[in-house]
């Protein structure tokens, strides 16, 4: 059986500044989403953020759903994984 190193601080670091951009994004655009909602539509800032606070429970619910359903299954040759990763942005 073949030995696998630890997972070092070195990994870690990696894994966070892998993570760094797209949650940077994110973060822009909930903020220009919060602003465009409150001054140019004239929406509520609570509803704003009652809305954005619903749109992170659905993530933290959803993304260890497809990624367990991902990973229970074999992957098809662009079969189910592909289907599933397309399925999940199709719906943002």
């Amino acid at each position: 059986m073949k030995e696998t190193r630890p997972f070092s601080m070195k990994d870690k670091i990696g894994y966070t500044l892998g993570d760094l951009g797209c949650c940077c994004t994110e973060q822009f655009r909930a903020m220009y989403l919060a602003i465009f909602y409150t001054l140019v539509l004239k929406v509520n800032p609570v509803h704003v953020g009652i809305l954005m606070l619903i749109t992170k429970f659905w993530d933290a619910i959803n993304d260890p759903l497809i990624g367990a359903l991902v990973d229970s299954h074999k992957n098809l040759f662009l079969g189910l994984n592909s289907l599933l990763f397309q399925l999940q942005y199709s719906v943002y």
